[in-house]
């Protein structure tokens, strides 16, 4: 045997489960620690015992339940349907937006018109102020309405597509058939 090329062998290194059991046996690493011994391993004690070190069991029934809420949702709703209605989320929670944007653009533009009309009567500020925020909103809405359009056509293109290409598979395979 060549000298100074193997490691140490310690005669008495423990082993430290995660069930509080240790035991001494050698070895050339001086302490272990394991999950499973032959004091708490399923195959000599009977019992089940799950070993859980990443939260994979966690992780799998949080899919398991959000997979189950997405189909007692879907329950009666074909697929065209589902896919409707997220395209009708969707354009509603722009306009919605959009809306908001709108009306914070309009009170920052009243605002400016008061300051600037500061010897007129607030009447007439408010008519000018009234004015401007009308011609503004109006382009700002015709704006963002042709941009929800052309969204919105886009998408329903993309659905016709994947929908004549389903049709055209199931007829492929009908025909071998």
């Amino acid at each position: 045997m060549k000298t100074g090329i193997h490691p140490t062998y310690h005669e008495k290194a423990t082993i430290n489960c995660s069930c509080g059991n240790s035991f001494t046996t050698g070895s050339t690493i001086e302490t272990y620690n394991t999950e499973l011994c032959s004091k708490c391993h399923p195959f000599y004690t009977g019992k089940q015992k799950t070993v859980d070190s990443a939260g994979r069991i966690e992780k799998f029934k949080a899919q398991k339940e959000a997979a189950e809420k997405a189909k007692a949702d879907a329950d009666g709703k074909t697929k065209k349907d589902r896919k409707r209605n997220t395209i009708e989320d969707k354009v509603n929670a722009e306009l919605k937006k959009q809306k908001e944007a709108e009306e914070k653009e309009d009170a920052k533009l009243k605002a400016k018109i008061k300051k600037r009309s500061g010897n007129k009567t607030p009447e007439v500020a408010e008519e000018k102020a009234e004015e401007v925020v009308e011609e503004t909103t109006e382009e700002v809405v015709e704006e963002k309405a042709e941009e929800a359009v052309e969204e919105t056509t886009e998408e329903v293109a993309e659905e016709k597509a994947e929908e004549t290409t389903e049709e055209v598979a199931e007829e492929a395979t009908t025909k071998e058939a």
